[in-house]
């Protein structure tokens, strides 16, 4: 399958699949550095990172998680209600009994495979020049990532990368490179399960692809593609067994509840604020070759829309049909699909936005739900600019032109902005994500001390009221430590909900208390003090 459509025989697709791995390495400069950082200062799941550890932890036990993490939408129907399936914590089960830094370079490590995926996958489609434009626009991006989201494994950052790599994936699928259906099938059921907001988007992705691969199927019937699909098909099924099991077992199950949800009638920003979000997101100047923004940023930036802006989406949306008619017209199949997919990306993310319930909850999801919408304009400008480039006259006697010279300075450049936008970074920024207290060695230390505390317990209860100032950071961190340490826990309902049902307490199953307090809390009578420092308290006491 050539590289470039109607360009077989130049040396661009050598050129490309030369130096593809090469860029797309150097672009992934940010997030290896990113995650470097993260080890240095010795990140440790607390929050809702602990939470995450926590459940895959549990993927290898007698109570596997057959849902995603507690969604901060289930107040909206008054049911506990998750992600739709439990593939980060899949990815994220040895590690997470392996240890800390296993869970960082895992993360690292499969955001950086994604970069390179996204780097090859250009050059496959378009040759040198996109996979150079690609990795460069990669590099860029990452600038417009919180600083964390490289090495965290939070849901809301743990899709970023990957659903960079499925917008690449599904073109490629949709072009004909039905070899990459199985690889489709993985990646598009992760990123959809790993956080409500990426569903929409990853249905665009889907449907390009499908869509595509039909009518590519269509100019070349005796394509073997069958087997392929069958084994894609299979695929899906193993990484949606987990949420029909779910479906199964419980009513309602989650699939339903998550039904609920979408379709509840509760108010939201609609039409409107969709539109804004997606002119802010999209249109000029894009947010993904921007800053990252500050968490008040993302929430006001989409009420204040300069006119401009609004207008230069329009512009966009009206360049991109306009393309999308010109290629069809000279079935540039290759180019259509990028193209209805950066059309469905834009259409996306006004839905996604729109659908933001316009309450307390939403305004705080605004800071953290809307950042796959960088890649999602990355894509849309990537195409924008390369199907205008395509479709001019000369456009496959420059491509002919390429040489290895060219390969060497897209190289460079691409290791110049890598670089740049890796060293601008603050990597302390005191608003990383999620919330909680950020001085990781001390977590750990607490943690420690208390799995030490009540290690020979037959089973340890958390007493952790909400309004305890840093509970959010030390409720799951101690908890993932004592798992770690082979001590079985339980919480109260308000956690246990969180954590999985095998944590409600019942009575004589456990006959120790770990007590959470702020740091100046009294001691409670008949506790035993184990960590007491400025922003906790933490004692023991015998069962009730």
């Amino acid at each position: 399958m050539a590289s470039v459509p109607n360009a077989r025989g130049n040396g661009s697709s050598l050129n490309a699949r030369a130096f593809a791995p090469l860029l797309g390495l150097v672009a992934a400069i940010p997030v290896i550095v990113a995650t470097v950082h993260a080890i240095d200062f010795g990140w440790y799941p607390s929050s809702d990172d602990g939470m995450i550890a926590l459940r895959a932890f549990d993927v290898l036990s007698e109570h596997p998680p057959l849902v995603g993490q507690y969604s901060q939408s289930s107040p909206l129907i008054h049911e506990a209600t998750y992600s739709l399936g439990p593939m980060l914590y899949w990815l994220l089960a040895v590690p997470a009994h392996l240890g800390p830094k296993a869970t960082v370079l895992t993360m690292g490590a499969v955001n950086v495979a994604c970069v390179l995926g996204v780097v090859v996958l250009a050059g496959r489609r378009g040759g040198l020049a996109l996979a150079i434009a690609a990795a460069i626009a990669v590099a860029l991006m990452s600038r417009s990532l919180p600083v964390e989201v490289p090495y965290e494994v939070w849901n809301c950052w743990a899709g970023v990368f990957p659903f960079t790599l499925l917008l690449f994936v599904a073109w490629s699928v949709a072009c004909g490179d039905y070899r990459l259906l199985p690889v489709l099938a993985v990646v598009a059921s992760y990123v959809a399960q790993v956080h409500f907001t990426y569903l929409i988007p990853t249905v665009a992705a889907l449907g390009v692809a499908v869509g595509g691969l039909v009518a590519w199927r269509r100019l070349r019937p005796a394509a073997r593609l069958r087997r392929w699909a069958i084994a894609a098909a299979l695929i899906g099924l193993v990484c949606w067994s987990a949420p029909i099991f779910d479906e199964i077992r419980h009513d309602p199950g989650n699939l339903t509840l998550a039904y609920r949800i979408a379709t509840d009638d509760h108010p939201t920003g609609g039409a409107k604020a969709g539109w804004k979000t997606a002119a802010r997101a999209i249109g000029v100047v894009p947010w993904w070759v921007k800053r990252s923004r500050a968490q008040y940023e993302r929430v006001v930036e989409p009420m204040r829309v300069p006119v401009a802006t609004t207008v230069s989406l329009v512009l966009l949306l009206a360049g991109l049909l306009v393309l999308l008619v010109v290629a069809l017209r000279r079935r540039r199949h290759e180019l259509s699909a990028g193209l209805a997919l950066a059309t469905l990306l834009i259409l996306s993310v006004a839905l996604v936005a729109g659908s933001i319930p316009s309450s307390t909850l939403g305004f705080a999801a605004l800071t953290y739900v809307l950042v796959w919408t960088s890649p999602a304009g990355m894509w849309v400008w990537l195409m924008l600019a390369w199907s205008a480039w395509a479709l001019r006259p000369t456009f496959h006697r420059e491509i002919a032109r390429r040489t290895v010279a060219s390969g060497l300075a897209g190289l460079v450049a691409v290791a110049a902005v890598a670089t740049l936008v890796a060293l601008g970074r603050d990597y302390d920024d005191p608003e990383r994500l999620p919330p909680g207290l950020k001085d990781y060695p001390r977590v750990e230390a607490t943690s420690a001390r208390v799995a030490e505390a009540v290690a020979g317990s037959r089973g340890v209860l958390l007493d952790v009221p909400i309004q305890v100032r840093n509970s959010l950071t030390f409720q799951s961190a101690v908890a993932y430590a004592l798992r770690r340490k082979g001590i079985t826990i339980y919480a109260p309902r308000r956690l246990s909900r969180e954590m999985g049902r095998q944590y409600q307490p019942s009575p004589g199953a456990y006959d120790r208390i770990v007590v959470i307090r702020d740091g100046d809390a009294p001691i409670l009578p008949g506790s035993r003090p184990v960590v007491r420092i400025p922003e906790v308290t933490i004692t023991i006491a015998p069962a009730r």
